[in-house]
């Protein structure tokens, strides 16, 4: 594993390369959910890296990236970030997974530079923020101005993961909501509300017609956050896709129904 920074606009990203590089394959290169880093992704590194090279970064104000102090962006900051990322590595064609926030940020990626990717992967996600997706947002920057996990965590939490999820695993969240408690910070929430707030104006419905691509979707049955039908809206724009709906699993469609997300991105990507 290789670490490096990157620098885009005076802040520098944190990147992580996994694996070798593939003559026959482009790497695969994955964009986090809002609240997650590039440690998120350990658990599904063994079975992406066996024939190909996974590239992960953390967005500007999340992870090990540069946060933003005091300053304001939109999505058009975490787009140009993920360019400066492709074009330091300098290979010709990506493979690009994005779920949730990442997968808004993957959709304006492959409008900027559709020529630089060969295949998409949109997780749990949606073409705008809807006026019920922004009640949450402000929601979730509510709790989040408290610095109380007491509060965030309840506030949050139902939101992300399946009803199935939330049952079978309710003891296994209230030790991580313990866990959370003791490492989060008030840098850590900052960003995370300036994170929400980038994604208030997100619209791409008329453009993302644009793109041609073979794109798998993932969906997750309960998920409530951004349900099916949000993603059977952007299938509606494309002229390659397949869509994996994944039963009994929520918003975090990677851990809930981690066997057949990884089976099905797997797949599509060979």
């Amino acid at each position: 594993m290789e670490h490096m920074r990157i620098d885009v606009q005076g802040y520098q990203v944190h990147v992580e390369v996994h694996g070798q590089a593939q003559s026959d394959r482009p790497p695969l290169l994955i964009l986090n959910g809002i609240m997650m880093s590039t440690a998120s992704w350990q658990p599904l590194l063994g079975d992406l890296c066996q024939d190909r090279q996974v590239v992960l970064m953390d967005f500007l104000d999340q992870g090990q990236s540069d946060r933003l102090e005091g300053g304001s962006y939109d999505q058009t900051l975490q787009v140009d970030a993920v360019l400066a990322v492709m074009d330091h590595l300098a290979h010709t064609q990506w493979d690009l997974l994005g779920i949730s926030y990442g997968g808004q940020v993957a959709m304006q990626v492959a409008l900027a530079n559709p020529q630089g990717i060969r295949r998409l992967v949109l997780a749990n996600t949606a073409l705008w923020t809807s006026p019920i997706l922004k009640d949450i947002g402000d929601s979730w920057t509510a709790a989040a101005q408290t610095g109380d996990i007491e509060v965030f965590f309840p506030t949050c939490m139902p939101m992300i993961y399946g009803e199935t999820f939330y049952q079978k695993s309710h003891a296994w969240l209230m030790d991580r909501k313990l866990a959370l408690g003791e490492v989060l910070q008030k840098s850590w929430y900052d960003g995370f509300i300036r994170l929400v707030r980038s994604a208030e104006t997100y619209d791409i419905r008329d453009r993302f017609v644009a793109v041609d691509l073979p794109t798998l979707l993932i969906s997750g049955d309960e998920d409530r956050l951004t349900p099916l039908a949000d993603q059977v809206a952007i299938g509606k724009g494309l002229n390659q896709h397949s869509h994996l709906v994944l039963g009994a699993c929520g918003h975090a469609s990677m851990y809930e129904g981690r066997e057949g997300f990884t089976t099905a991105l797997v797949g599509f990507l060979r």
